[in-house]
C-alpha cells in the first residue's frame, strides 16, 4: 500500500511561510493548502503544482500538519482560531523567533499537538514575492515540543523540516529566547541604532560626508535595519528583558576593549572564535 501523502497547511505567506510552501513544493511530495488574505499571493500559489490557497481558513481543515507563520503576537490567537476546524491529531507548529511565552500559554491552557519551532533563516526582504525554495538550506531549525505531543509527532515534523534541507535541533524555550537575544534580536536593534545615528546626526556636513563614504562594512552592519517592522517590534517588546541583558554585556565589553591591555589580551581570542564559528577549517578570515 502506498504511503499516505501528508497534507500540509500554512497560515501566513510572507518570507518564511512562502519559503516553506515553495520548499515543500519543490523538494517534497505533499498536498499543500495555505490561508492568505492577499489575493495576489493566492493567485500565485494556485499556479503551483499540488498547492492551493484561499482566504477561507477552512482550506486547512484536513491538514495533518499546519505551520503558523504570522507575527509573534498573533500566534496564540491563530492557534485558537484553527482548533475548531482541524483534526484532533493535527500537528500545529509556529515559526516565531520567541518561544517561552507561547509555549507557556499552550502548556498551561491550550491542549493541542503544538510544537514550537524557529527556523534560523531570513533575509532583509519580506513578502511572498521575496520567498524562495532554498531559504532554509543548511540552516538550523529549533524544535521545542509542548507537553501535548508525542515523540512520533516530533519525528513527523522533524522529517518535514529535513525535506527543506534544514538541520533540526531541540532546545528549551527559555534558553532559546536568551540565545535569540544574543544572535538575532540585539544585532537587529544595534543595526537600526547605527543607521539612526547616521541619519540623526545634527552636523549636516558630517552626515552628508558619512553617507558618501559608507561602504561594505557599514552596509553589512546595517543590513538588519531592513527587518520587517512588525517582526522587529514584536522582538523588541516581547524579548525586552533578555535584550537588555545582552546590551549590558555588550556595553561592558565595549568599555573593556577600549583599554589597550584588555584589547591585546582579548582580540586574538575574538578572531579565533569567530573563525571557528563560521569556518570549518578556521583558516580563512571572513
Amino acid at each position: 500500500m502506498a504511503e499516505k501523502k501528508l497534507s500540509i497547511g500554512i497560515i501566513g505567506l510572507g518570507l518564511i511561510g512562502g519559503s516553506i510552501l515553495k520548499g515543500l513544493q519543490v523538494f517534497g511530495n505533499f498536498k499543500i493548502n495555505a490561508f492568505s488574505a492577499n489575493e495576489k499571493t493566492i493567485q500565485s500559489v494556485n499556479k503551483l503544482k499540488n498547492c492551493h490557497a484561499a482566504n477561507n481558513i477552512n482550506i486547512l481543515k484536513d491538514s495533518d500538519v499546519i505551520f503558523i507563520c504570522t507575527p509573534i503576537h498573533k500566534i496564540i490567537e491563530d492557534v485558537k482560531n484553527i482548533l475548531p476546524i482541524v483534526k484532533k491529531e493535527c500537528i500545529i507548529a509556529d515559526v516565531a523567533s520567541l518561544k517561552e511565552d507561547i509555549l507557556n500559554e499552550i502548556n498551561e491552557s491550550i491542549e493541542c499537538k503544538f510544537i514550537g519551532t524557529h527556523p534560523m533563516a531570513g533575509t532583509e526582504n519580506s513578502g511572498f514575492e521575496a520567498s524562495f525554495s532554498t531559504l532554509f538550506e543548511d540552516t538550523k531549525w529549533v524544535i521545542i515540543p509542548s507537553k501535548w505531543v508525542t515523540e512520533e509527532d516530533v519525528q513527523t515534523l522533524t522529517e518535514i523540516i529535513k525535506t527543506l534541507n534544514a538541520q533540526p535541533l531541540t532546545a528549551d524555550a527559555k534558553s532559546h529566547d536568551k540565545a535569540a537575544a544574543i544572535i538575532s534580536h540585539t544585532p537587529m536593534l544595534i543595526s537600526q541604532a547605527i543607521f539612526a545615528a547616521l541619519i540623526k546626526t545634527q552636523d549636516e556636513e558630517v552626515r552628508n560626508l558619512a553617507s558618501k563614504l559608507a561602504s561594505s562594512g557599514f552596509k553589512d552592519m546595517t543590513r538588519l535595519a531592513l527587518s520587517n517592522t512588525t517582526m522587529a517590534s514584536d522582538m523588541l517588546k516581547l524579548n525586552k528583558d533578555n535584550i537588555n541583558e545582552v546590551l549590558e554585556s555588550i556595553h561592558a565589553q565595549e568599555k573593556m576593549l577600549m583599554l589597550p591591555h584588555y584589547f591585546h589580551k582579548t582580540i586574538e581570542e575574538i578572531i579565533e572564535k569567530r573563525l571557528e564559528m563560521y569556518s570549518k577549517e578556521g583558516k580563512n578570515r571572513l
